[in-house]
């Protein structure tokens, strides 16, 4: 009799596992496992997409960063070259400007400090 007991669950086994019961019974024990799984996919999938984009707009500012140095160094040499004193000779000519090269240097000029007795009178 125990022959028959054992194929006749070995048998109702092989039956719940082709009706899908084995597995129903399975995940509903392992539901909240498998949702928490789901939600940590979901959060690392939306991470990785945040990564991603601030990885690209570092890119586009350091981009950005490149071309206005280049600039700022095409600018500040084309200054340097207008603030020479040939340049500006010409250009107070070529504008009909009557002001004259000075021959002299500039002078220095200093001021007296005035102690508390000179600032009473």
């Amino acid at each position: 009799m125990n022959s028959n007991s054992d194929i006749s669950e070995k048998s109702s086994a092989i039956k719940q596992f082709f009706e899908g019961k084995v597995f129903y019974r399975w995940i509903i024990r392992l539901w909240p496992f498998i949702v928490m799984l789901l939600l940590m996919a979901l959060f690392m999938n939306l991470n990785r997409d945040h990564a991603e984009k601030v990885i690209r707009k570092i890119s586009s500012v350091r981009d950005s960063i490149s071309a206005l140095h280049t600039q700022s160094v095409a600018i500040e040499s084309e200054l340097l070259q207008m603030s020479g004193r040939s340049v500006i000779i010409d250009r107070i000519n070529s504008e009909g400007l009557d002001l004259i090269d000075p021959k002299e240097p500039p002078r220095r000029l200093t001021v007296k400090k005035l102690t508390e007795n000179e600032e009473e009178q």
